[in-house]
C-alpha cells in the first residue's frame, strides 16, 4: 500500500510540474524517467486522459535487476487543479483495480534509523492535502511475501493541514480466508494529541497464528488504542484467541519515558508440554527512559509466571553497547518438581536453575556472571547433578572501540551417562 501510494502521489506531482503538456508520449516518459533509478525500472502502458484533472493508466510494472516483482493495473487519478489555487489539494479519487506482489525486491532498502531521539511531527506542507477515496479493488500477494497466496482489499482516507492530518486505513482479506486490519488515527502538532485504534480480526487458520506459531492455529483478535499528548500517552493493548483473553496491558510514553504492565494467561499461546512452565498467570513489567543522545535505561524489568522470574536494570549506549546491568533470575517448581525446558524440540528437564549478571561502566570495565544448574536432564543419554559456572572479565568503555574478555570457570558433578565407555573415561565430576 506504501509503495502504490508513493507511486500515485509521484502522478500528482508530476502533474504540475507538466501541467499544461497534453502529448501523452512525453507525459509517459516523464513518469518513467523521474520514477525509476539504479535497480528499478518503471514501465507505463496505456496511459489516458491529463494529469490536470483525471488520469489513468492500463499496467505500471516494477522491475529490477531479476525481472518484474510489482504490478499495479487499472490506476486512476481524479483530483480538482483548481483547488490549487485556493491552497488545497484535493484528491477525489486515488485507485487501483488490482496490484500484484510477485516478491519483494532485491533492491530493498536495509537502512537502519538514526538512534537519535526526535520527537514526532507531521510536515506542515503550503498546501493541505485531503483524498476522499483511495484504495486496490485486489491486491494478490505471492507465497515467497507472507508465506501463503493472499488476496486482499484496500480503503483508505487521508488529510493533512496547518500540520494537522487523520489517515483511516482498512484491510480486508477476501479469499478462502477472511480476516481484517483497520487503522484509524490522528495527530495534530499544535496540541500533540495522538488518537490511535489498531485492530485485527482473524479465523482460524489465518496469517497471524501462522507467523506467530500458535498453536492449533486459533481465531485471533488484537487491538491498540489510546488517545492523549505525547508527553503522557497511554495504549491499551489485548490479544485474544478464539474469543478468550490471553494478554492485555497497558504502555505508558511520556517524553522520554516508558513504561509497560501486560498480564494475562498465556497458555493457549504455547505448546501443550510447555503450559505448565508458564502456568495460568505471567506479568511482566518494564520501565525505563530514553535520553536525547540515544542512551537507554532500563530502570525497572520484572517477569514472573509460574516457574520462572526474572528481574533487573540495564542501561545501554545509542550503540547498543551496554552502559550496565543488574539481572537475576531463577526457574524453579514450588513443589520441587522437573521443570519441563521450552527450549527445543527435545524434552529437558532441570531441577533448579539460578542466574545472575552484574556490570557498571562507571564503576569500572569489570563484569561477572555465574550461572548454578541442579538436576539438568538434556536428554535421556546424560544427567548432570550440578553444573556452575563462574564469569568474570573486563567490557571496553562504550566510547572506545568494542572488545571484552572473558575468564571461564566451569564444574559439574554428578555426572551419569548413558554410555558406559564415556562415563568411565569422564567420571562424575568434570572441571
Amino acid at each position: 500500500m506504501t509503495r502504490f501510494l508513493s507511486l500515485m502521489v509521484a502522478l500528482l506531482w508530476a502533474g504540475l510540474a507538466i501541467a499544461q503538456d497534453d502529448d501523452r508520449g512525453l507525459i509517459i516518459g516523464f513518469l518513467e524517467d523521474q520514477l525509476s533509478d539504479a535497480g528499478r525500472d518503471i514501465r507505463i502502458e496505456g496511459f489516458r486522459g491529463s494529469l490536470t484533472g483525471r488520469a489513468e493508466m492500463d499496467q505500471l510494472t516494477i522491475a529490477d535487476d531479476t525481472g518484474i516483482w510489482l504490478t499495479l493495473r487499472g490506476a486512476v487519478l481524479d483530483w480538482n487543479q483548481g483547488a490549487i489555487l485556493s491552497g488545497r489539494v484535493e484528491v477525489e479519487q486515488l485507485t487501483a483495480e488490482e496490484l500484484i506482489l510477485a516478491r519483494i525486491p532485491s533492491t530493498a532498502s536495509s537502512s537502519t534509523p538514526d538512534a537519535e531521539a526526535t520527537p514526532f511531527r507531521l510536515p506542515e506542507l503550503p498546501v493541505s492535502v485531503a483524498i476522499a477515496q483511495m484504495g486496490i479493488d485486489r491486491v494478490d500477494l505471492s507465497s515467497s511475501v507472507v508465506g501463503e497466496p493472499v488476496v486482499l482489499q484496500v480503503d483508505g482516507a487521508l488529510s493533512l493541514a496547518s500540520g494537522a492530518g487523520a489517515a483511516k486505513l482498512s484491510l480486508h482479506r477476501t479469499d478462502v480466508i477472511e480476516g481484517s486490519f483497520t487503522l484509524d488515527g490522528a495527530f495534530d502538532n499544535q496540541t500533540d494529541i495522538l488518537r490511535l485504534m489498531v485492530a485485527l480480526e482473524e479465523p482460524e487458520n489465518g496469517i497471524t497464528s501462522r507467523l506467530v506459531g500458535i498453536p492449533g492455529r486459533p481465531s485471533v483478535s488484537a487491538s491498540i488504542a489510546g488517545e492523549g499528548p505525547l508527553d503522557d500517552f497511554t495504549a491499551d493493548l489485548a490479544l485474544a484467541t478464539d474469543g478468550e483473553d490471553r494478554l492485555t496491558g497497558q504502555v505508558t510514553l511520556g517524553p522520554s519515558t516508558f513504561n509497560a504492565q501486560l498480564g494475562g494467561d498465556v497458555t493457549a499461546l504455547v505448546l501443550p508440554d510447555y503450559q505448565e512452565f508458564f502456568g495460568p498467570e505471567v506479568s511482566l513489567v518494564a520501565s525505563g527512559a530514553r535520553d536525547p543522545d540515544g542512551t537507554v535505561t532500563l530502570e525497572d524489568l520484572t517477569l514472573e509466571a509460574a516457574h520462572v522470574a526474572l528481574a533487573g536494570q540495564a542501561a545501554f549506549a545509542s550503540s547498543g553497547l551496554p552502559l550496565s546491568f543488574d539481572i537475576s533470575g531463577q526457574i524453579k517448581d514450588p513443589g520441587g518438581e522437573p521443570v519441563l525446558l521450552p527450549i527445543s524440540d527435545q524434552r529437558a528437564f532441570l531441577r533448579e536453575g539460578r542466574f545472575r549478571a552484574d556490570y557498571d561502566a562507571a564503576a569500572g570495565e569489570a563484569w561477572e556472571a555465574e550461572i548454578n544448574a541442579f538436576g539438568l536432564e538434556p536428554n535421556d543419554d546424560a544427567f548432570f547433578g550440578q553444573i556452575s559456572l563462574a564469569a568474570e572479565g573486563t567490557l571496553s568503555p562504550p566510547d572506545d572501540t568494542p572488545s571484552v574478555t572473558a575468564v571461564l570457570d566451569f564444574r559439574t558433578t554428578g555426572l551419569r551417562l548413558a554410555d558406559d565407555a564415556l562415563q568411565q573415561a569422564l567420571g562424575e565430576i568434570v572441571t
